[in-house]
């Protein structure tokens, strides 16, 4: 007989949290690039972290892919991550290390979404950190 042992965090990737609600999530990790499945561009792979939950929540990762395909998708999380919303950002060019954003504090709003017949969470919509927490929809 086989023994398998399930970490706090694997029983969480099943719990789905309330939809099209505002949390406070922090970066655990930005990897990449890697090349994505047809060769012809790479992908980014940011996890968060739940935090200021409660404590039967708070460590539930969920995961985010960007794709260089679609680069400008990932300013709204770097504004956040930089304590501003994308729209205070310079309106010029700029380069930033995946790694600045390690460890960063952010709100984001966690939505449902039906992949492949299944129900997945998403961390999208990103506000600074401790600016949208706790609020109902707004966008």
């Amino acid at each position: 007989m086989a023994i398998i042992n399930f970490t706090k965090a694997d029983v969480l990737r099943a719990q789905n949290l309330e939809n099209e609600k505002w949390y406070s999530w922090e970066v655990a990790s930005c990897t990449g690039p890697t090349p994505n499945k047809n060769k012809d561009g790479v992908n980014f792979l940011v996890s968060f972290k739940l935090i200021d939950a409660s404590d039967e929540l708070n460590g539930k990762e969920v995961n985010r892919i960007y794709s260089s395909k679609a680069i400008s998708m990932f300013i709204p999380l770097v504004a956040a991550c930089k304590g501003m919303t994308q729209d205070s950002m310079p309106k010029e060019s700029f380069q930033f290390d995946t790694d600045e954003i390690v460890g960063k504090k952010v709100d984001g709003k966690y939505t449902l979404e039906l992949y492949e017949g299944q129900l997945q969470g998403r961390v999208e919509s990103y506000l600074p950190y401790k600016s949208a927490a706790g609020q109902g929809p707004q966008f």
